[in-house]
């Protein structure tokens, strides 16, 4: 499994890279990178801020190490399911002769909830029967895009979802089932418990996961080591940045090392 993060660490090769830094020198240093579109706009634009720039380099633009893709995840916008599964299956549709474009699956969530988490507030989404319909559905529609070619699907709508359960495996069986066809498969935004459990199930694919989850402390012994440099005693639930446990600057470089760690222990090659 290859494991791509923001241009922040120099600890990893694979980059996600956000519009905003696509000139940064640093991509320079990268084997790999993806260009992401930047979804935290749509919290208070319509659409992409840098949308012709996207297409720009959707239509021929990029290096020859560069993918992109412009999608729309709903996990952190439920009313706008519908809206952003066309907009990214029309974007799949538009640019499906590009092989450096990631195919990219978004389907509904049905279940996102606002929950406590120590003392702040996070969005977790929890996957239901009526979730793995919807994931088919679009599944199928994007496959033949990427069906014996040398092309990457991504699978979105990951980012809000912590924990694995039965429909989150049965969405990994249904893309096992169809492995000897698709040549790279991404998700986007995986978090720690469902790499764990369900990326072994894609033991016979060439996958890859972004995510920046590693800012927060992986394990109990992670964190009270960094509790006690700061002259902190009890444990709190492990939220981002929670009592200032996010990374300094110095220091994401072991976060970052630390995490891979974890994922290493439980039985997966991990690549970064």
């Amino acid at each position: 499994m290859i494991f791509f993060t923001d241009i922040t660490t120099d600890a990893s090769n694979f980059c996600l890279l956000h519009i905003d830094k696509y000139d940064d020198p640093r991509k320079a240093q990268k084997r790999m990178v993806f260009v992401d579109p930047g979804v935290h706009y749509l919290e208070k634009h319509d659409d992409f801020p840098h949308l012709e720039q996207l297409h720009q380099l959707a239509s021929g633009g990029l290096l020859a190490n560069e993918y992109i893709s412009i999608d729309y995840p709903g996990d952190m916008f439920p009313e706008k399911h519908d809206l952003f599964i066309k907009r990214t299956y029309e974007n799949c549709v538009k640019y499906k002769d590009n092989p450096q474009y990631i195919q990219t699956v978004q389907f509904h969530l049905h279940k996102v909830e606002k929950k406590k988490h120590g003392k702040n507030w996070r969005i977790v989404a929890t996957l239901v029967r009526e979730d793995v319909k919807s994931f088919i559905e679009g599944f199928d529609k994007v496959f033949p895009f990427v069906a014996g070619k040398r092309r990457i699907l991504g699978i979105g709508n990951m980012c809000k979802i912590m924990k694995s359960n039965r429909y989150l495996k049965e969405i990994f069986a249904y893309i096992q089932r169809h492995s000897k066809e698709i040549w790279w498969i991404h998700f986007y935004g995986l978090a720690l418990d469902p790499i764990k459990q369900l990326i072994p199930m894609l033991y016979n694919m060439k996958v890859s996961v972004d995510s920046t989850k590693w800012t927060r402390p992986s394990n109990d012994k992670f964190k009270r080591k960094h509790m006690i440099a700061k002259g902190q005693t009890q444990l709190f639930p492990t939220t981002h940045c929670q009592r200032g446990l996010c990374p300094t600057k110095e220091t994401r470089g072991e976060f970052f090392r630390e995490y891979m760690k974890d994922i290493r222990r439980a039985g997966i090659n991990v690549q970064w």
